[in-house]
């Protein structure tokens, strides 16, 4: 006999238990004999799910069948020990269509210990023979039926439909997932599930997440579990699976998914699947617990990390998710991000600024920077800001606070007025003028590339010497026509869109999915930033947010004066 914890199959028999129907020899008795057969299993159950007792002595069976007219009568019966194997006394019964409604075990101080769950109660989707169970009985002809039972617990009868029901032929494994997704890009996340009243968006969060557990190769998932309703805080998401102790080897697969931006908004992507036997289970350290990670924020490793992925969604027509006014004293010209914080730069006049501002478009600092700005980028490769200067030059900011800069590339770009973009790694920047294209190595200043053919407009503000570049596009613009060219890398269009507002040709920038234009702020001191998703999931509505510098810092910028914006 197998070890306690058990589950059982309880099989019925037309007099004699077999494997497949037979007939047998006629006599003028109608009758068909049955009985039960009771296979021991392993089992196991742990918290939510009833203990089996490996002290209990089993007594009797006490089961109910109905017929065919909805006449329903109950049987007991003593079970008897026979060549390793449980069974019934046997029953007599008609021939006829039958239901086997309930099954249950009990043991000689009169205690239920097993039963099978009832129609839908919380386990009986996992037992593969379920209640109602139908049965024929035919004259003269004997056969086998099968039925699931699990333990059974009195305080846990809710789980089973009744407190006399319980038994077992599976054993219920289960785990507890946990995890953290660190977020870089909170302007992303605003809006989305993770986004609570009180709490906001933070660096490390729990992941909101959704299990689903197959069977081999099943296309339907036995179970779905998810956090969604806790949004993931203050416990782990247990999930569990029925492991027939019989069927050794039993194959299951595990799918995590984790509620992140996705092509059609926030949306649950697959981050991992777990393949193991039986009640493995996947791997978890000491705790117990598996425990995951999106992110670098976690000191201590976890059983599993991951990372983001960057890649951004297909083009799509833009979006207005983000408007902001900004006072400057000379042009906006330019706008980027580190992932922390908003940076633009101001050109006209030698004396320029940079504004800093939190991704709510909040203004935190103005820096004096003695440089004449175009364009505007943040290296990830290095961590620094670099700009492209009237006159053509490149340089990199190297102290915001102390306004300190140095000259990489002078003299370098095909026109004085430029707005250059550096590539996502920080490994090249391009430089465009009248359809003419070149791309260059940031550290050596070689020419790389040359790309002839774009679009563009009529002149500095019409959008003739600005580019904007993200991983696959690169983005030229006419403000004459408010319409911006997508081309791919090789330089062949690909398509173009309207973009409703901007009229300062240096301003178009690329920044986390988002294409940036302004509107001047030179006529009348603020101009106006327009950001257009154009390669993010559209995951919340536009924020319209007006940031001005504060009134009594508008001294501080002096008497306008440009002489180098044409």
């Amino acid at each position: 006999m197998k070890k306690l914890f058990l589950m059982i199959t309880a099989m019925a028999f037309l007099f004699v238990a077999c494997e497949k129907d037979q007939a047998i020899v006629q006599t003028d008795q109608q009758e068909t004999s049955i009985e039960f057969k009771i296979d021991q299993s392993n089992f196991d159950l742990k918290n939510t799910v009833p203990m089996c007792d490996d002290d209990a002595i089993w007594s009797h069976v006490v089961f109910t069948i109905e017929d065919a007219d909805g006449i329903t009568s109950s049987y007991t019966s003593t079970i008897n020990y026979i060549g390793d194997e449980f069974l019934t006394q046997v029953i007599k019964l008609d021939p006829g269509v039958y239901l086997l409604t309930s099954f249950m075990v009990y043991d000689t101080d009169g205690n239920i210990i097993r039963a099978a769950p009832m129609s839908g109660s919380i386990y009986h989707d996992l037992m593969m023979y379920q209640l109602d169970l139908e049965f024929t009985v035919e004259a003269f002809f004997k056969k086998q039926i099968a039925i699931d039972v699990l333990c059974y617990e009195e305080l846990a009868y809710d789980d089973f439909g009744f407190t006399w029901f319980e038994f077992n032929d599976v054993r219920i494994e289960r785990q507890c997932i946990f995890g953290d997704i660190c977020i870089d890009d909170y302007q992303a996340y605003i809006g989305s599930l993770y986004d609570l009243p009180g709490q906001g968006i933070q660096f490390d969060m729990p992941a909101i997440i959704k299990v689903k557990i197959f069977k081999e190769d099943a296309v339907d998932p036995i179970r779905v579990f998810s956090n969604e309703d806790t949004y993931g805080d203050g416990t782990c998401l247990e999930i569990y699976w029925p492991n027939r102790i019989a069927d050794e080897g039993e194959e299951f697969n595990v799918e995590l998914y984790v509620w992140l931006p996705g092509a059609n908004g926030f949306e649950y992507v697959l981050m991992d699947t777990w393949n193991f036997v039986d009640g493995n289970g996947a791997t978890t350290g000491t705790d117990g617990v598996v425990d995951f990670v999106i992110g670098g924020c976690n000191l201590d490793p976890a059983d599993y990390e991951y990372t983001l992925d960057e890649e951004y969604v297909p083009l799509h027509d833009p979006i207005l998710e983000i408007q902001f006014d900004e006072l400057m004293h000379y042009h906006n010209m330019h706008i980027t991000s580190d992932g922390m914080y908003y940076y633009t730069i101001d050109g006209g006049n030698s004396n320029g600024h940079i504004n800093k501002y939190d991704l709510n478009l909040n203004l935190l600092a103005t820096f004096n920077i003695n440089i004449d700005g175009r364009g505007l980028s943040y290296n990830k490769a290095d961590g620094y800001l670099y700009a492209s200067l009237f006159t053509g030059d490149v340089v990199k900011i190297t102290d915001l606070t102390t306004g300190s800069w140095t000259m990489i590339h002078s003299n370098k770009l095909q026109n004085s007025q430029a707005s250059f973009a550096l590539s996502e790694d920080g490994v090249k920047f391009y430089d465009f003028y009248n359809g003419t294209l070149k791309v260059w190595d940031l550290a050596t200043g070689s020419l790389l590339e040359t790309i002839n053919g774009l679009s563009n407009g009529s002149g500095n503000f019409g959008g003739n010497a600005c580019v904007a570049v993200d991983p696959d596009y690169i983005y030229t613009w006419n403000t004459g026509l408010m319409t911006v060219y997508a081309y791919d890398h090789a330089g062949v269009l690909q398509t173009s869109f309207v973009l409703p507002n901007g009229n300062n040709g240096h301003s178009l920038s690329f920044v986390d999915g988002i294409l940036f234009a302004n509107d001047d702020s030179y006529s009348n001191g603020t101009g106006t930033w327009y950001g257009y998703n154009i390669r993010n999931a559209v995951s919340k509505n536009a924020i319209i947010i007006n940031s001005t510098l504060p009134a009594e810092n508008t001294e501080a910028f002096g008497t306008k004066s440009s002489t180098a914006i044409q």
